[in-house]
């Protein structure tokens, strides 16, 4: 039996190229990523064996000062610009990998691998991801996790549209 995996697609209406570098320049990632958390470090070392290093403030819930969390993406596959094939993973400052700060079960490396193909109005990007590692209930707790992972991502994409829309829109576009 194969393994689950999560797929999203989605349209946006620029060029590949333009959408790729928001998905791997420091200075545009900043401007989308994190569906409403504020970034604070953002560090992208872009080849093969490279990374995406970065941490997010969030609300406290019981209150009181931002919570920080780190995360980290270890790129093995870069064709600019037209594919990125990464593990993604919670971390600590120190880059270490760590468990998913909110979640008792989930599974410690998710390998992601994201297309960017050309079509007539822009942009078609498809993301797939598939857990690496993980305990049984870790797993089992990313499989049922689709309509959550669906519900963050496209939350984290209207944001990566509009900032493309107001990116195209200015006189560096």
């Amino acid at each position: 039996m194969t393994a689950p995996v999560f797929e999203l697609i989605r349209h946006f209406t620029a060029p590949v190229d333009v959408v790729f570098d928001h998905w791997t320049d420091e200075t545009l990632l900043r401007q989308w990523w994190g569906n409403g958390m504020r970034l604070g470090s953002c560090e992208v070392e872009l080849a093969p064996g490279g990374h995406f290093f970065y941490s997010m403030f969030m609300p406290n819930p019981v209150g009181g000062d931002e919570v920080e969390f780190f995360g980290k993406w270890d790129y093995s596959v870069v064709e600019v610009p037209n594919r990125l094939e990464f593990e993604n993973y919670f971390s600590n400052a120190k880059r270490e990998v760590t468990h998913h700060f909110a979640a008792r079960h989930w599974p410690a490396k998710v390998h992601n691998s994201v297309t960017f193909a050309a079509n007539g109005t822009g942009c078609d990007m498809t993301m797939r991801s598939w857990p690496s590692e993980g305990r049984p209930e870790d797993l089992q707790a990313f499989y049922d996790g689709f309509d959550g992972m669906r519900d963050g991502f496209d939350g984290v994409f209207v944001a990566l549209d509009e900032q493309l829309k107001h990116y195209l829109a200015s006189p560096n576009g």
